[in-house]
């Protein structure tokens, strides 16, 4: 049952693999280089074929065939993110796996921030549906440097804060746009930035009381659990928007691109959302120092600080925003394997809960 249904999945991911390489081929070469392409590309695949077979035979041999089909699905959903070098040029083409979406409300994204002054990847090419495999794919420009999440470790303090500083300043820019509604952003409505839900308590209540309950499964007692709620249900009444504007929804260093010790740019506006501006320095506080990385969270509100004016309230909201997100990714990852992430999610929201004990 188990080798039936991993089978049925790898043949519907070779499903995607093969027609998006297709389709994605004359887009990144001249039409009269399209036929010389095209053979290369068929000499690669039956090399790739005969020692493919020979280091599956070698699999088999210390391993189940279900870690074979594990490996091989695993592969194929890694080409639906492709790096593409032309020249001196690095482009990188994205594919969208479910037909029923589009990439449409990201290319206005980042459009939008680009024309407000925010250093992300320009998209150079976007299909809504492309006409070999159905799905929606986009091409776009290479972020110079790297993550900062890689490289903060060995980075001059000085040079490491400057870069979070103006990351700070460049997401007060993105937190500026308004969205209509709240919640994830609707990828199948490329005119309008909108939301899934129509008022901001709808948003916060749809896992909240679920994600409570699972707070007993982890090392916080009855009266911490009550102390979460307690502090929670009086933050959104204080903090109960009418307005929703643009967030990230994933910020964190990661994210946040450097070259040389200078800002170069924000990338992955995937998990985007209509919230409070404050979602992301909420989420960026939550996930500060996280597998031992410096601390940058009073750099990021500086340069935040220094395009909008945060009040005292709106400092709380942000701690407030932290422990929501906590809870959040607790029951997110509730049932996973035990990992760091569960020790620093346990650690910060305890954190919060003792800042915001004394600041409510």
């Amino acid at each position: 049952m188990v080798d039936g249904c991993l089978l049925s999945f790898l043949q519907m991911s070779a499903s995607f693999y093969f027609p998006a390489l297709q389709a994605t081929l004359p887009l990144i070469v001249a039409e009269k280089d399209l036929l010389q392409l095209n053979g290369w590309d068929m000499n690669v695949a039956t090399a790739a074929r005969v020692t493919g077979t020979a280091l599956a035979g070698l699999i088999l041999v210390y391993s189940a065939i279900d870690t074979l089909y594990m490996l091989s699905l695993a592969a194929y959903i890694a080409l639906l993110f492709y790096r593409i070098l032309v020249e001196s040029d690095t482009f990188y083409l994205r594919i969208l796996p479910e037909q029923d979406y589009s990439f449409a409300t990201e290319v206005k994204v980042h459009d939008t921030l680009i024309n407000k002054g925010v250093k992300v990847p320009k998209v150079i090419h976007f299909e809504h549906k492309n006409h070999l495999t159905g799905l929606s794919l986009m091409i776009m420009d290479e972020m110079a440097g790297q993550g900062l999440s890689d490289c903060s470790n060995y980075m001059d303090i000085k040079n490491f804060e400057n870069v979070i500083y103006d990351a700070g300043t460049q997401l007060a820019l993105i937190n500026q746009i308004p969205v209509d509604g709240f919640g994830w952003i609707d990828k199948n409505n490329p005119i309008t930035l909108a939301g899934e839900h129509d008022s901001f308590k709808a948003y916060y209540h749809e896992h909240y009381e679920n994600d409570l309950s699972l707070l007993s499964n982890y090392p916080f007692n009855i009266d911490e659990i009550k102390n979460i709620r307690d502090i929670l249900e009086t933050g959104f009444k204080l903090f109960d928007r009418k307005e929703s504007y643009l967030v990230h929804g994933d910020f964190d260093p990661t994210h946040i691109f450097q070259e040389n010790g200078y800002f170069t740019g924000i990338i992955d506006f995937g998990e985007i959302m209509g919230s409070s501006p404050l979602y992301d320095l909420g989420h960026f506080k939550l996930h500060d120092g996280e597998s031992g990385n410096k601390k940058g969270f009073e750099a990021l509100l500086r340069g935040y600080s220094e395009v909008k004016h945060l009040t005292f309230h709106e400092i709380l909201e942000i701690d407030i925003w932290a422990l929501f997100i906590g809870l959040r990714r607790l029951g997110m990852i509730y049932g996973r394997r035990w990992n760091f992430y569960h020790d620093h999610l346990i650690q910060t929201v305890k954190s919060q809960l003792t800042v915001l004990n004394k600041n409510i």
